[in-house]
């Protein structure tokens, strides 16, 4: 009779979580400053960024930042010390001309993607030495990410733009010699191809994210946020994709605008497409994923408010699979309070010590790179 009794109770709870789902959790969450390189007074020019790009760390903690429209990277020590530079303008061996993507493998090797050299660079020895591999997609490579020692994760597309196919793979593995192994992941499975303006923009993603909680797992958001994450595991020789609803705040991330509007915001623009030209308000946008431990994954979100109020959210995921919660504008605490800086921008990556690693824009205009300890609580 109990056994009876407590399968009724299962069945009735159960009943009432689909039809009444839970809600999500209000979360503080508190930035603690550990070192920002850029702030203060008499700023050397070498701590001076415009906007960056890709902000990773080696197992030493020392910090490699790409800046924007800067074809080199700089490299500083655990402490923000400048170190030094890591190539220059140009198309021969250890030149680029656009830096699309940067990574470093567990054996602290530097990875430089160049996607108008079309190749591939790999520094060893702290910088010191290179090799370079030619990349034969000649096409936009967006993102990459380490999986293990002898596999990458690249994320691009391969057909043209203006030819993309719903069928088209976004993820592919390579191998230690950067040739390709498998691919997948649908473009159809993470994109609305009733969507025009998306679907253009894919080729220029640089600004979607890509978190490797192991080899066998991976989260991603695309740049433009509908509400969604997408969580990839490998299970024997296939990865399943299984979509994750965070905190919608609209049924698009953007609007379209007049393209003859003078008066454009910085969150507003005009973007050229192989159909048509678009004017874009940006509503809401990823900027960025990161893990905080084996269990958490917090992810950053920039979002316009009516009132043209720009605004950041914080979404909190288990790695698992399951939304937990968010800390909206208000709730996301910065110690110590920093009055010199306007927002926060980015959030790149976390180091073996558990430090995050974010952009912050100054008041001036310019950017900071800041390593901070990230904690979080309930409401």
């Amino acid at each position: 009779m109990l056994s009876k009794a407590v399968t009724k109770i299962q069945i009735i709870f159960t009943v009432f979580l689909l039809i009444y789902p839970v809600k999500a959790q209000k979360f503080m969450v508190t930035l603690t400053k550990v070192m920002n390189i850029g702030e203060g007074e008499n700023i050397k020019k070498e701590c001076v960024f415009k906007f960056p790009l890709f902000v990773i760390t080696d197992s030493k903690k020392n910090i490699y930042v790409s800046d924007y429209g800067q074809s080199r990277i700089k490299v500083f020590d655990k402490n923000g010390s400048f170190v030094k530079y890591i190539g220059k303008t140009g198309r021969g061996p250890g030149e680029f001309q656009e830096i699309s993507a940067v990574s470093i493998d567990s054996k602290d090797n530097l990875v430089i993607v160049d996607k108008k050299n079309w190749r591939i660079t790999t520094y060893s020895d702290f910088g010191d030495n290179y090799k370079c591999s030619p990349f034969n997609d000649k096409l936009s490579l967006l993102l990459i990410k380490h999986l293990n020692d002898s596999q990458t994760i690249f994320f691009y597309v391969k057909s043209a733009p203006g030819f993309y196919k719903k069928t088209d793979k976004l993820f592919h593995i390579y191998n230690e010699k950067f040739k390709e192994m498998s691919s997948f992941g649908q473009m159809k499975t993470v994109y609305n191809f009733d969507d025009d303006f998306i679907i253009e923009r894919i080729r220029h993603e640089v600004f979607a994210s890509i978190e490797v909680v192991n080899q066998n797992k991976f989260f991603f958001s695309p740049e433009y946020y509908y509400g969604d994450i997408y969580m990839f595991e490998r299970k024997a020789d296939n990865w399943e994709i299984t979509k994750i609803k965070g905190k919608s705040f609209y049924k698009k991330p953007y609007k379209e605008i007049n393209i003859n509007n003078t008066n454009l915001k910085h969150y507003s623009f005009v973007y050229s497409g192989v159909k048509k030209k678009y004017g874009i308000k940006l509503l809401c946008k990823n900027e960025g994923l990161v893990t905080l431990n084996d269990t958490t994954l917090m992810h950053l979100l920039f979002r316009v408010s009516g009132k043209d109020k720009v605004l950041r959210y914080i979404e909190l995921f288990k790695t698992s699979g399951e939304f937990l919660g968010y800390a909206d504008n208000g709730d996301i605490e910065m110690i110590p309070p920093e009055p010199g800086l306007k927002g926060l921008e980015k959030v790149f990556c976390r180091d073996n010590e558990g430090n995050v690693y974010l952009s912050i824009c100054t008041k001036e205009g310019f950017y900071t790179v800041g390593k901070y300890k990230v904690s979080y609580r309930r409401l």
